[in-house]
């Protein structure tokens, strides 16, 4: 699988495109809410958005309501909130187009929608939405490619391929889209096709980190491991702390055979994010092939804990037993 991007935490600045928020304030200024007896019930509900958003944010230790730049993580309680927030607002818009009243759509809210339950891993929805906003625009590149992603992520690579195709059609050299394109090419086994994306980010943008790292990938994935131990050293040099090529720097190393260095860069992507399933299934692979099984099989367990059907992990388990 190519890296994109760890999600776990978010630490940069980032926009905050929760439901609650600038859905409430988006219904409550942007609807032409008919004048009619049922617009005091209409402006009750936007009311109660405004008010439980507060209590949302508190939770979340926000300050702000458009931006921070400190360190979130995203709960699954919180998630369950928005849930319901957003469920209240499709009744909202129910009711309005039902009233016959015209409803104006504001593409780029859904898509600062789609970008938060990207973030949340609730792909489903996120390809949900981008359905919508290609109803109402077919050609939007950023929802053309945000279906291809959630597809993806979903694990219908073929599918995916066909959105990312048709927005590289409008937009030919996005770096956002030719990588999400080499991924999933990757993601279909078709690695000398993704090199082919890759290479040309690097045309565009000789010091593209994904770019380097996903090549570095898929030169990994073709048996090329000396070369691609070149590009994810050159990810390395701009981000020492790059998740994605400290993981693909260990798997490089470990089909070298040079399994004590690739330990070394395992550890340090763990120290990252102790719980990605893909990483300790590699950690106990290369323990693996060092004849310490028993250690190995404790991260195959951890794996497998965290996601039951982590395949990798259960199949290196089995031969540990």
């Amino acid at each position: 699988m190519s890296l994109r991007v760890n999600k776990t935490r978010i630490t940069e600045t980032v926009i905050i495109s929760f439901v609650v928020t600038i859905a409430a304030t988006y219904l409550y200024t942007n609807f032409i809410v008919p004048s009619s007896t049922d617009d005091d019930e209409i402006r009750k509900i936007l009311d109660r958005l405004i008010e439980n958003q507060n209590a949302i944010y508190t939770e979340l230790g926000i300050e702000t309501q458009i931006e921070i730049t400190k360190e979130i993580e995203i709960s699954q309680e919180i998630l369950q909130q928005l849930e319901e927030q957003s469920k209240e607002i499709m009744s909202l818009q129910r009711q309005l187009q039902e009233s016959g009243e015209k409803v104006n759509v504001d593409v780029e809210f859904l898509l600062r929608e789609t970008n938060s339950y990207y973030y949340a891993n609730e792909y489903e929805k996120m390809l949900s939405i981008s359905n919508t906003i290609l109803i109402i625009d077919p050609v939007n590149t950023h929802a053309l490619t945000n279906k291809g992603i959630a597809l993806d992520y979903l694990g219908r690579y073929d599918e995916a391929l066909v959105f990312i195709d048709k927005a590289l059609e409008i937009d030919e050299n996005n770096i956002t889209i030719l990588n999400s394109k080499g991924i999933t090419l990757d993601n279909l086994g078709r690695y000398d096709e993704a090199l082919v994306s890759f290479n040309k980010i690097l045309e565009i943008d000789e010091n593209n980190i994904y770019a380097l790292q996903n090549k570095g990938l898929a030169l990994n994935n073709l048996g090329r491991y000396d070369e691609a131990l070149v590009f994810i050293d050159k990810a390395l040099e701009i981000d020492e702390n790059y998740f994605g090529a400290l993981t693909t720097k260990g798997l490089a190393l470990n089909n070298l055979g040079r399994y004590d260095e690739a330990l070394v860069f395992i550890d340090k992507a763990l120290e990252i994010d102790e719980n990605n399933t893909d990483t300790l299934g590699h950690k106990g692979q290369v323990l693996m092939f060092l004849e310490r099984e028993d250690e190995a099989r404790i991260y195959f367990e951890r794996a497998l804990e965290i996601d039951p059907e982590n395949t990798h992990a259960k199949k290196w388990l089995k031969i540990t037993q």
